[in-house]
């Protein structure tokens, strides 16, 4: 009996073919993986100030209102400033 290799020309037939159904399955689903990924990275970065308010005797549920509200605000603070720098730029700009 022939020992089973992996380097054979039917396993790299099926890990071409997993390949580009694996790939076709994210392609597909880029719309609901990206902001998946996008709300993980956000949980990561923002539960260290979660608990260090937790450790003030705050509730998760009111350290998690906190920082959002304080992370919401930096971004519409910062879009505020960028709005405000392109009506200037708008501004000085020849017609």
């Amino acid at each position: 009996m022939p020992a089973y290799t992996t380097s054979g020309p039917r396993a790299r037939r099926s890990s071409l073919i997993a390949l580009v159904i694996a790939t076709a399955v994210l392609y597909l689903a880029a719309d609901v993986l990206i902001p998946l990924a996008i709300a993980i990275l956000l949980a990561f970065l923002a539960a260290p100030a979660v608990r260090r308010l937790e450790r003030w005797k705050l509730s998760r549920l009111a350290a998690t209102v906190v920082v959002s509200a304080v992370g919401f605000g930096v971004i519409f603070g910062i879009g505020a400033i960028a709005a405000t720098q392109a009506v200037s730029l708008a501004a000085t700009l020849p017609a």
